[in-house]
């Protein structure tokens, strides 16, 4: 993200892009991502489902500093500089990516394809949208860390499916990832 904001709309649009439409679409959304699933339906407009995976839902009208702890939002503020904060992997503790991953040579080029990220976006405002109401959705929990999320989705009615890997399992356990993608996709049944 190298732009000056808002980054909602950009981030949408580059997802948008990279989506083709006329069909029925499965938006597939990770970690921080979630957020954005509202934007991306109501872009895409037709029949839109999506899985949230290991992901935030989405926090319309409030920013991710508003969704995150206190603790977190604390440490992230003291790491930026010159408004930036450093890339995804740094904010953990050293060799926490690396132990996730398990290979070193995987860590090392995911870790590469991380940029640093402007504060400015963790602050700004999500837009509202009501493309939420009508998706079809299910959540596929792959780290301790969503359990909030697991049980908004759970009241909502949403398939969940849960893999006791790690937040990075897309890369590591692709195949049982993709199973379990298939088999939601499968129930939330769009056409």
């Amino acid at each position: 993200m190298r732009s000056a904001g808002p980054y909602y709309p950009a981030l949408t649009g580059l997802a948008v892009q990279t989506t083709s439409s006329g069909m029925p679409i499965v938006l597939i959304a990770h970690s921080g991502a979630g957020a954005l699933v509202p934007l991306v339906a109501e872009r895409l407009g037709g029949n839109v489902g999506a899985i949230f995976v290991d992901a935030l839902l989405p926090y319309p009208g409030r920013s991710w500093f508003d969704t995150a702890p206190d603790a977190l939002k604390q440490r992230l503020n003291g790491l930026a500089v010159d408004g930036r904060l450093p890339p995804w992997p740094s904010w953990w503790p050293r060799g926490a990516i690396a132990k996730m991953l398990g290979d070193p040579a995987l860590a090392e080029s995911f870790e590469a394809e991380c940029a640093a990220l402007p504060i400015a976006y963790f602050n700004e405002i999500a837009p509202i949208s009501r493309a939420m109401e009508p998706l079809h959705c299910g959540y596929l929990q792959l780290s301790g860390g969503y359990a909030e999320e697991v049980a908004t989705a759970t009241a909502d009615g949403w398939p969940v499916r849960t893999l006791a890997l790690n937040h990075l399992a897309m890369l590591t356990h692709a195949d049982a990832v993709i199973a379990v993608l298939d088999e939601l996709i499968a129930s939330i049944d769009i056409r």
